[in-house]
């Protein structure tokens, strides 16, 4: 979703992880480097149903071909144009919210 590679990614995650003393897949690391990469996070609430939005549901909230990283129970996961790029099919499970590049936040 960054458009960087794993390693650039991995190092990145290092660099913030490192001085906290934390593992790079704590909540506290992965935020401070999305903000740091300009990611801002957007709360998805209810939709009308009273439900949370699913995974495949949320790129209603920003323009057509834009990168999300969306929070689910315990696990982050890429989507975009509604598909859900993950190592399993996660695509039913509610979503907290997500992170998106500052450029590209509709509201």
């Amino acid at each position: 979703a960054s458009e960087k590679n794993y390693k650039e990614v991995f190092e990145g995650l290092l660099e913030v992880a490192i001085p906290l003393g934390l593992p790079i897949n704590d909540e506290k690391v992965y935020t401070r480097y999305l903000k740091k990469n300009e990611y801002v996070w957007v709360y998805t609430g209810t939709m009308r149903n009273g439900k949370k939005p699913r995974a495949k549901d949320i790129s209603a909230f920003v323009e057509k071909d834009v990168w999300q990283i969306a929070s689910q129970a315990n696990h982050l996961v890429a989507v975009k144009n509604g598909y859900v790029y993950d190592t399993w099919d996660s695509s039913e499970r509610m979503v907290y919210g997500f992170y998106v590049k500052k450029e590209n936040k509709k509201f």
